[in-house]
């Protein structure tokens, strides 16, 4: 995958306004305070096009993103080809935030577009650095920074409880019952399709696609595509609990 990417100056159109305002980065920002915060941002917009790689693994960081437009893959890649999905983020959701507050200033992974996308570069510094204009806006940001590199920290001690797990059932009984708790509802949409979700639990598709036809075969889940709904709650719990 070749680095292709076009960088422009971001017009701040209202919809990119109601976009941002979804980013929990800037939850409980006034209208108000999100147009001074941006403006003092000095954010650079970054335009790609699908499969493009955007990021490196160990090319120089200073900003993290905001995807505006499209999703995009976050991966880590071994010298066999092999690779490990760390994340996907769509519309609103943030990314490279760990390593961009980190201090190693360099991007630890690949980051891939999955479709057309366009995402907002911000500056890390101009995060942990208040500004004068709106003080009690950042501190505001700042709190959000710290619950969005919480919840970071908990879906990544998900991840390497999956990881452990031997048998592929159990592995997707808790995959999905986490994300049952996670949206609070028993229909939910997840961030994979299946070839990703498949790397994600480091299954092979076909294994996954069989298992998963098992268990809605037995009343267990529904699905259709990337949405779920989960049809025997206690049935998934006694399963992830083995």
């Amino acid at each position: 995958m070749q680095q292709q990417k076009r960088m422009v100056q971001p017009d701040y159109s209202q919809s990119d306004l109601d976009t941002a305002s979804h980013c929990q980065l800037f939850k409980n920002v006034s209208t108000h305070e999100l147009r001074v915060l941006l403006t003092c941002f000095q954010i650079n917009e970054i335009i790609c096009k699908e499969k493009q790689l955007i990021f490196q693994a160990g090319a120089p960081q200073s900003s993290l993103g905001i995807v505006m437009d499209g999703e995009v893959l976050v991966q880590k890649d071994d010298v066999t080809g092999e690779r490990l999905i760390l994340g996907t983020f769509s519309r609103s959701d943030v990314f490279g935030e760990v390593s961009a507050f980190s201090g190693v200033e360099r991007w630890l992974n690949n980051v891939v577009a999955l479709t057309d996308c366009r995402i907002w570069m911000i500056p890390a510094d101009r995060i942990s650095s208040p500004c004068a204009d709106s003080c009690f806006a950042h501190q505001t940001l700042i709190r959000n920074m710290l619950t969005i590199v919480s919840q970071r920290a908990v879906n990544m001690n998900n991840r390497i409880h999956y990881l452990q797990m031997k048998r592929i059932r159990r592995k997707l009984a808790a995959f999905l019952y986490d994300a049952y708790v996670q949206k609070g509802n028993t229909t939910f949409m997840v961030p994979f399709n299946r070839e990703a979700m498949a790397d994600y639990l480091n299954v092979s598709r076909p294994s996954l696609s069989r298992e998963l036809g098992r268990m809605k075969k037995e009343g267990m889940i529904d699905f259709y595509r990337q949405a779920f709904t989960i049809r025997d709650l206690q049935a998934l719990r006694k399963i992830k609990s083995k």
